[in-house]
């Protein structure tokens, strides 16, 4: 498992596993955002498995799927609410961190600093100049919209990088 610090209070991932919540709550991870959508790959442990280790450790998970290559504006709107009112520090994931980053990028960079995310994104193994133009045209309205735990209560939601 390789985690990659974004800043003090994000950091993304490629798939993770049961095992790996241990390590990660040793990090001082305190919130899990599952971006990658059960079943969309054979060998990968699905969102139920990855609570049930991380309620041992007393870590938050949130499982808001995402398509890879089709982030919609609803779900960056959507990401913006769940990681402002996460727990911090938050390790987002998917299959190889991408969408994470890139949902995280597209709520939370603002557009003057779209070179330095760029840069940034590099040092970290992301490629992330296809971002940029809809960094540079969006808008952050923010919208009070309902999320689910993955045991299904309801709530309102108003660079580094290291191996282990």
């Amino acid at each position: 498992m390789e985690l990659k610090r974004v800043n003090q209070d994000f950091y993304v991932a490629g798939q993770i596993t049961a095992n790996d919540i241990a390590k990660i709550a040793d990090r001082g991870i305190k919130t899990l955002i599952c971006n990658r959508p059960d079943g969309e790959g054979a060998d990968q442990p699905n969102v139920i498995e990855i609570e049930e280790a991380a309620q041992r450790h007393s870590l938050n998970v949130i499982y808001q799927p995402v398509t890879s290559g089709k982030i919609t504006d609803q779900q960056v709107t959507e990401f913006k609410q769940l990681y402002q009112n996460a727990q911090k520090p938050v390790l987002a994931y998917c299959r190889s961190g991408m969408r994470a980053i890139s949902l995280w990028a597209l709520a939370e960079v603002a557009p003057q600093d779209a070179a330095l995310l760029v840069e940034s994104g590099n040092k970290l193994g992301f490629n992330l100049k296809g971002l940029v133009p809809r960094i540079l045209k969006r808008d952050h309205e923010p919208a009070t919209i309902p999320c689910y735990s993955v045991w299904g209560s309801r709530n309102f939601c108003s660079v580094e990088s290291f191996m282990s």
